[in-house]
């Protein structure tokens, strides 16, 4: 879960990438 927060944080702070990040976060959630 670490990992997830890291990413999303680090997509935050691009917002053209922050959509694909929230997608990853929602993927990795769902296994």
């Amino acid at each position: 879960m670490a990992d997830c927060f890291v990413i999303f944080m680090e997509g935050h702070t691009n917002g053209r990438e922050k959509w694909k990040m929230k997608i990853k976060i929602k993927e990795m959630k769902r296994d």
